[in-house]
Parts: structure tokens; sequence; C-alpha cells
């Protein structure tokens, strides 16, 4: 196709099809930005409106709080969580003797046994006496306990004999 417009006319033309594209893309922005707006208003009146709403909740909660009965119950609340957390605390001091034992006859060799085993609370000291056929045997008891619990001592008395030997030791738990 050839074109016969002079070349004043086909700038006209060419400025008027560029004035309508700028025309065009301005409106599509405008249009654009309006939509963002619009959407920013509508975010800003939804926070708004949630936060009159969580307000009107807390003055509620607040309100209901501050009655007679509810603070009866809550000081009650508190001084039973805090009787709680002192048991727990004592409970958790305890030893439980139970699992001392289990471990100690757990520890003793087959050839030896135990006459009598005590336990000093006040430095949480156990005290163990009972034969053992050699020192083979007791030098055994005596790493096993070193390996399961703190100061264990074997007075040398124990070490004189070669073969049965009635043995005493005492050790403390680990913390």
């Amino acid at each position: 196709m050839i074109n016969l417009l002079p070349e004043k006319e086909k700038k006209v033309l060419i400025r008027e099809r560029n004035w309508k594209i700028a025309l065009v893309l301005e409106i599509i922005v405008l249009i654009f930005f309006i939509s963002f707006a619009s959407i920013l208003f509508s975010i800003k009146a939804r926070l708004a409106s949630e936060v009159k709403f969580q307000k009107a909740i807390g003055e509620i909660e607040e309100k209901r709080i501050q009655t007679p009965e509810m603070k009866e119950l809550q000081e009650k609340i508190n001084n039973l969580s805090q009787n709680i957390s002192e048991v727990s605390n004592f409970y958790k001091k305890q030893i439980n003797l139970a699992d001392v034992i289990e471990k100690v006859s757990e520890i003793i060799p087959r050839e030896a046994y135990l006459h009598s085993l005590s336990y000093a609370k006040i430095n949480n000291q156990i005290g163990i006496s009972g034969f053992s056929p050699n020192r083979d045997v007791l030098l055994k008891l005596k790493k096993d306990l070193s390996g399961h619990f703190d100061e264990v001592y074997f007075p040398p008395s124990n070490w004189v004999k070669p073969k049965n030997i009635d043995f005493e030791a005492t050790f403390k738990l680990r913390k």
C-alpha cells in the first residue's frame, strides 16, 4: 500500500496516534491508582473497625475481671499455683531410694552380695557392707560404683585379706 499523504500530514497523524496512545496509558494509570487507593482505603477501614472491636473486647474483659468474684477467684488461683510450685519443688529435691537400690543391685557383681545398705539424708551418702570372695571382685565393684556415684570410698581394711572379704564402702549420690 502506498501512502500518498504529504510529509506534514503524516507527522500530524503520527502525533495524533501518539497522543491517543498516551491518553489511553494515562487513563489506565489513573484507573490503577484509583483502584489502589480504594483498596488501601478499604484495608484502613477494616483495620480501624478491627481495632475498635479489640478495644471493646478488652474493656469488657477488664470489667469482667474487676468484679469481686473474679478477683477472689484470681486470688485463689494464684494461691493454688504457688502451692503447686512449692510441692513440685519439694518433690524435685526428694531422692527416690528405690532407684538407688536398683542401681546398686545392678552394680554388685554376681560373686558378691550385700549384708546392709544405709542412707544418710543429711549428706546424701549411701553406706554398704557385704561379702566378696576375692580382691578382683571387690576392685570391680569399686570401679563400677565410681562410674555411677561420687566420692566412692573403700577403707584400707577391705584390702587386707586376699579372699573371703567382708567389705564396707560409702559413696554419695550424684546431683
